[in-house]
């Protein structure tokens, strides 16, 4: 996106952890015999949630790690030390005082329990926990998260036509598409409008990076090139490369890395200059994008922020009218030389959707699962294997891993845009591509509420057969 953050892991999860094979008995259902009540007319697991929600009121202080050791198995201590319990729940509790239990989720037996805890900010945090099963019953396995499909009402569709209906709701405008890549291309398994053309937001930047892994697959520049920062180049946030000094070089690697990771805008027209326009506007047309004409000029994020928030209405409009030409011309001549530094007051102001049907990057959920399609096809190579290493640095939303070894992401937005696109590798070693856009004028679609909905697409995706 033009002005994301990388919001995994996330958006779905506040923070986890567990140990080894006693984490397993985290997700017990069958009850093992029952135990006798405790003294306290508790079971072992309630006993053991009523300390963690007084390590959670007291937020760890006053707490030693020896006492927080005596609560957890010495399995369960190996793999996560008593200091980093204490660690997050000092965390946890900061950003959400006063846990008090709101209700249980779940009781499967004695020694298991999953719990919602309700804070004075009314977030939801679901704690699951597992004891061991004999005396003294202390803590084999722990998993803290944000219960936020509960705060937003907001549950993982069980079936196609069910995600369908709950896309169409969350906004106006929507394309998507899930599919298996196959030699000849890619099956569609379920879509939704997936040929309509939207604005994309930050995912354009992955026809920046296959530009740039064919120019290092043929030779033309290396991974490890170094590349020197420009001020004529840099960008507004999302990112951290504009906070570094002018002239400081990086590896080509770092750019691509942060341009798909935390979608480091500054970072990403380094790299635009660096392969040039021509060669992602040709990246774009060689992978069958429905539109190409849509996105030429090909332009960078400072390009982007300068004409969307520093350019009055009728210079803009007039923009908007150029021939393509015409429009690069004005794009080297007036906007290069333009001051961007009013812009990071300006952009503080942008809430509302802007032209995104005018001034944008623009593809269907086709266009994006076959440039990832094309992204999957150079990492075959041995230069190309750092290509599905970027795109793997930051999954966008929190899947099972177990079932998909390998999550490829990029995603992006503006207010009023949103998209998310991944390549994946189920566990079976088929590969599948997805992506979701959402357009809307008025407002902009919750990220939040979308990613709970594409989190159980992809469920719904590794029961393919």
């Amino acid at each position: 996106m033009v002005r994301n953050s990388p919001f995994i892991p996330l958006l779905l999860a506040l923070t986890c952890f567990c140990a080894g094979p006693s984490a397993e008995r985290v997700e017990e259902t069958t009850p093992p015999a029952v135990v006798e009540e405790t003294a306290s007319g508790e079971t072992p697991a309630q006993q053991q949630l009523a300390w963690m929600l007084d390590l959670l009121d007291r937020q760890g202080q006053g707490v030693t790690e020896q006492e927080v050791a005596t609560h957890m198995t010495d399995q369960f201590a190996e793999a996560v030390p008593p200091a980093q319990i204490l660690e997050i729940v000092s965390v946890v509790s900061a950003s959400n005082p006063g846990l008090e239990l709101d209700h249980f989720e779940e009781q499967a037996s004695d020694y298991h329990l999953v719990a919602i805890l309700r804070s004075d900010n009314d977030h939801l945090i679901r704690l699951r926990l597992a004891t061991e099963e004999q005396e003294p019953y202390r803590l084999s396995g722990l998993h803290i998260r944000r219960a936020i499909e509960l705060e937003l009402g907001v549950t993982p569709p069980e079936s196609w036509p069910e995600l369908d209906q709950a896309l169409r709701q969350e906004t106006s405008q929507v394309s998507f598409l899930a599919a298996e890549l196959v030699e000849e291309g890619f099956v569609p398994i379920y879509a939704t409008d997936p040929d309509r053309l939207l604005a994309i937001g930050s995912a354009f930047k992955l026809y920046i990076l296959l530009a740039l892994a064919r120019q290092v697959a043929a030779g033309e520049l290396t991974w490890e090139e170094p590349l020197a920062l420009r001020a004529e180049w840099r960008s507004l946030p999302s990112g951290q490369m504009q906070s570094e000094e002018i002239g400081s070089e990086f590896p080509i690697r770092r750019y691509a890395e942060l341009m798909i990771s935390i979608s480091d805008n500054t970072a990403t027209d380094h790299l635009l200059h660096r392969v040039g326009r021509d060669a992602v506007q040709q990246a774009m047309v060689d992978t069958g994008h429905s539109a190409p004409e849509a996105n030429i000029p090909f332009i960078t994020t400072r390009e982007m922020f300068i004409l969307k928030l520093l350019t009055d209405r009728e210079t803009l409009d007039r923009y908007l009218a150029m021939p393509d030409e015409e429009q690069l011309g004005y794009l080297d001549e007036e906007v290069a030389v333009a001051d961007l530094t009013p812009a990071y007051l300006t952009s503080a102001f942008w809430t509302l959707p802007f032209r995104i049907d005018e001034l944008e990057w623009f593809a269907t959920a086709e266009d994006l699962c076959r440039v990832m399609a094309a992204l999957r096809s150079v990492g075959a190579s041995e230069t190309g294997q750092a290509v599905l290493d970027i795109l793997s640095i930051n999954p966008g939303v929190q899947f099972n891993t177990d079932h998909w070894p390998y999550i490829g992401y990029k995603g992006g937005s503006e207010p009023g845009v949103l998209n998310m696109s991944w390549l994946l590798r189920r566990d079976d070693g088929r590969w599948f591509v997805m992506s979701a856009s959402f357009n809307d004028y008025q407002r902009s679609p919750v990220t939040e509420r979308v990613a709970i909905l594409l989190a159980g697409a992809a469920e719904l995706l590794y029961a393919t057969p």
